[in-house]
């Protein structure tokens, strides 16, 4: 596996605030000048907020990555922090260390507890895409599966991260 394949690439709006703005705001602008506020967040906002979330929530975990490095409370120096593009939606994105070593990292929003099941999907994918992998770091807002769990015990390279709003602050 070499990492030249890792990237291949997406357009998109980089800045989150302005992807919400041409997400929820910019289409209805003429519904905002007629609403108040909250009564525009209740009808345009409130219920696809959650999909929204779920769809930044990989950029959130990197940016916590980037700032564990930044404030060298990790065990070893990054090269990079890069989103992964696979067609199995299994791994999010990968983390390089210097000296080559990559972590692949898969983040869980939406589910309300990341599964083995996904873990088994991630394995699969670094099998298939024969990444040189000997860790892989699991992400989630609302835990763990108790099979995950006890195979942190068992699997060297497993790390399970609990990474929600009130983990952070």
């Amino acid at each position: 596996g070499d990492l030249t394949n890792i990237k291949k690439g997406t357009y998109r709006i980089k800045d989150k605030t302005v992807r919400f703005y041409y997400r929820f705001v910019f289409p209805r602008l003429s519904s905002l000048k007629v609403y108040e506020e909250e009564r525009f967040y209740k009808k345009f906002i409130e219920g696809e907020l959650g999909s929204f979330i779920e769809e930044i929530y990989p950029e959130y975990c990197m940016e916590h990555i980037r700032w564990l490095r930044k404030n060298n409370r990790l065990s070893f120096k990054i090269e990079s922090v890069e989103e992964y593009f696979d067609k199995a939606g299994a791994i999010d994105f990968v983390i390089v260390a210097k000296g080559g070593n990559v972590i692949a990292c898969a983040c869980n929003y939406k589910e309300p507890v990341m599964s083995i099941k996904r873990l088994d999907e991630v394995k699969n994918t670094i099998r298939y895409n024969r990444l040189p992998c000997e860790n892989i770091w699991l992400f989630s807002a609302g835990g763990f599966e108790d099979e995950l769990i006890r195979a942190t015990s068992k699997e060297d390279g497993l790390k399970l991260l609990e990474l929600s709003e009130q983990t952070v602050r």
